[in-house]
């Protein structure tokens, strides 16, 4: 996945994040075109944090965090389920890779 992605970093490093919340920015698309794109192909994800009220702003959250606006625009909040599977999390990293490829190309 990593070379299917681009540049990509993660927003809040794993061990700062609650449980089952992930946070990651792939700098080279805008989170919500790519949040549409993403339930296209089955992966129901959010933009920016879980703070944001405001479509198309960045997260004042991400921002107070020290992420920078471009990162925090590009961010991307998964919410995963105590009882998830790791059928589940593939079928997620090839909707995810598929839409950056259907986003890219």
């Amino acid at each position: 996945m990593k070379s299917e992605l681009g540049r990509k970093c993660w927003t809040i490093s794993p061990e700062n994040c609650a449980p089952g919340i992930m946070n990651l920015c792939i700098e080279s698309v805008l989170a919500e075109p790519f949040v549409i794109e993403c339930g296209i192909n089955g992966l129901l994800i959010s933009p920016s944090s879980g703070c944001t009220a405001t479509a198309g702003k960045a997260s004042h959250v991400l921002l107070a965090m020290g992420i920078s606006e471009s990162s925090a625009l590009s961010s991307l909040r998964f919410s995963l389920s105590s009882d998830i599977s790791v059928e589940d999390i593939g079928r997620g990293v090839t909707a995810l890779t598929k839409s950056y490829a259907d986003m890219s190309g």
